[in-house]
């Protein structure tokens, strides 16, 4: 999976010169909050910091900062609608850094360390709506796995997501972390069923969302009870995959379902565990 700053480093190992623009301080309404950050090179930038007249101007003092071969680092502050004419009613702190090959390391490392806090998300198979999904998800907070037998198919979305080959994908079950968001989509109805069956013997997996029909969720949940599973356990079962409203098949509309599905279940969870701490506080 290619990371946001990698076009920019890129860029450096082929000579040109790089910016990295970081907003440091927020005051009242901004686009994105402090320690946001991006990076301005002489053919583009990678990573942004809010978009529209903010960071137009932005770009433009990098690019004045990169032709200026004295200056190293610039900081500027703006209030957002007297100074540039946008409607956001806050002002920002902007800091800018001429890069050297040791602050891309230092990029990197943060990056991975911030990689690992993000929520996990496990996507049982790598055919056309596992990739769908992988692509859709690329740029979001979360961090996505893709788990699959067939390494054609995960080279497909190597530049999307992580990948895990394994010749048992329901084996695989058994080793993602806790409070993992699960999707199962193989090419196979009796997979797809042992992938449910083994997601659902953990209790700790809170979303397992199955691909398909209104018919095949029908008898998979016939199924798992005949198997003993409570209908409490099977409320973690959630098929079809994706938010209500959308009717579409194709790959494409499915993924950006199952995205926004993703984020709506990982935003209640957090504000389900920022609830929960707030009680402990009281």
């Amino acid at each position: 999976m290619m990371a946001w700053w990698q076009k920019a480093r890129d860029a450096f190992d082929q000579g040109e010169t790089c910016v990295l623009v970081t907003v440091t301080g927020v005051r009242g309404s901004a686009p994105r909050a402090a320690g946001t950050p991006m990076i301005v090179y002489d053919t583009g930038f990678a990573g942004t910091i809010g978009g529209g007249a903010l960071e137009f101007e932005a770009t433009t003092r990098a690019r004045e900062l990169s032709a200026d071969s004295v200056t190293e680092t610039l900081n500027e502050n703006w209030i957002l609608g007297p100074d540039i004419g946008q409607c956001c009613g806050g002002s920002v702190d902007v800091h800018f850094e001429r890069m050297k090959a040791a602050d891309f390391d230092q990029i990197q490392s943060a990056d991975e360390t911030h990689q690992d806090t993000l929520p996990q998300v496990y996507v049982f198979g790598a055919g056309h709506v596992g990739q769908a999904v992988a692509h859709a998800t690329m740029h979001l907070p979360v961090r996505l796995t893709c788990v699959d037998e067939r390494p054609g198919l995960l080279q497909l979305v190597e530049s999307f997501a992580r990948t895990r080959l394994t010749e048992n994908p329901v084996a695989e079950m058994a080793a993602i972390p806790p409070h993992a968001l699960v999707f199962v989509m193989s090419h196979s109805h009796a997979i797809d069923f042992d992938l449910c069956q083994a997601a659902l013997e953990r209790d700790d997996l809170p979303f397992i969302g199955l691909i398909g029909s209104a018919t095949k969720r029908a008898r998979f949940r016939q199924r798992l009870t005949a198997a003993g599973f409570s209908e409490r356990q099977l409320g973690r079962l959630i098929s079809p995959i994706g938010i209500a409203g959308i009717a579409g098949k194709e790959p494409a509309v499915i993924g950006v379902s199952v995205a926004a599905q993703i984020l709506q279940v990982v935003e209640k969870q957090a504000a389900e565990t920022k609830s929960d701490k707030l009680r402990l506080v009281e």
